[in-house]
């Protein structure tokens, strides 16, 4: 069984916390992530280290179709304290409500779901 296959192409309602080890294994599972696009599903990757353009810069090179997803809304790369912070804290009712919001825009756009990946969530780490 290839797990890390399955994790990064998961079923919509799947939910998947990947931790990663290092720079090198995030940016891959990032790209493997995008790889969903494929599947006609709307992408929302969700930066948090590094700047949305950034993000762009390098992935858009290694995932076939980006920029021409990405200019139709199928992806979306936004900074997390644009979608998650109030006052600097998280704040959970706006996360839900973010994503609730998505999953309706993708649904308007005829996508057949909302896949989300946050990359990293500092609340998380230790």
């Amino acid at each position: 069984m290839d797990v890390a296959g399955s994790v990064l192409d998961p079923d919509l309602g799947d939910h998947v916390c990947l931790p990663f080890d290092g720079e090198r294994e995030r940016m891959a599972s990032t790209r493997a992530f995008t790889m969903n696009l494929r599947r006609g599903a709307k992408i929302v990757i969700i930066t948090h280290i590094d700047s949305p353009e950034w993000t762009r810069g390098w992935l858009a090179p290694l995932v076939p179709g980006f920029r021409e997803a990405e200019a139709a809304g199928q992806i979306a790369v936004v900074a997390s304290a644009d979608t998650r912070f109030s006052g600097g804290r998280l704040d959970a009712g706006r996360v839900l409500d973010g994503l609730s919001a998505a999953c309706l825009r993708a649904r308007d756009q005829g996508r057949r779901g909302l896949h989300a990946l946050p990359t990293p969530w500092p609340a998380c780490s230790t």
